[in-house]
């Protein structure tokens, strides 16, 4: 049965995008490690050299809306994403996307109560974000890194830890 390892990062709406960058770097000593699409957030992760990023701040505001923009769910190995991509679908749940980061393979789904949620596992490719693109999850570990590598190499740009 595969596992989850950890929570991997949390993304949050938020009122003053900002205040918060502002909040997360200087009080708590997070790093931004890229500007989300739009430059309407920032990435950012208190260990960038491991964890590219443990935090998404994303603006445009949370009004009366969730709080909560994603939940985000490490695993062990390409194998396990796959397996948990079948055992979703088996269940009915509602897939939302399959996609490569190029640092990471992901499933996109939502839980009963349509709270967004991600099961995903680090590839080792340093890659800019953000960066995405549909992956074939019911192809093999080879299919599927080969299909990570094509689109890393079509249109990801290296990202390098040690320029934080």
């Amino acid at each position: 049965m595969p596992a989850i390892t950890s929570i991997g990062h949390v993304g949050l709406h938020c009122d003053d995008v900002e205040k918060q960058k502002d909040f997360y770097t200087q009080v708590l000593g997070f790093k931004v490690t890229d500007i989300a699409r739009n430059g309407n957030g920032y990435f950012m992760s208190a260990q960038p050299r491991a964890e590219h990023h443990q935090l998404l701040l994303l603006g445009g505001g949370r009004g009366s809306g969730p709080l909560l923009q994603q939940l985000s769910f490490h695993t062990g190995s390409l194998a396990e994403v796959r397996e948990f991509y079948q055992r979703l679908k088996a269940a009915g749940a509602r897939i939302n996307r399959t996609v490569t980061h190029g640092n990471a393979v992901s499933v996109y789904f939502y839980d009963p109560e349509d709270n967004l949620l991600e099961i995903y596992w680090d590839t080792g490719l340093l890659v800019h974000q953000p960066f995405g693109e549909p992956v074939n999850l019911d192809g093999s570990d080879d299919e599927v890194m080969a299909e990570v590598h094509a689109h890393v190499a079509a249109k990801g740009r290296a990202w390098d830890p040690e320029a934080v």
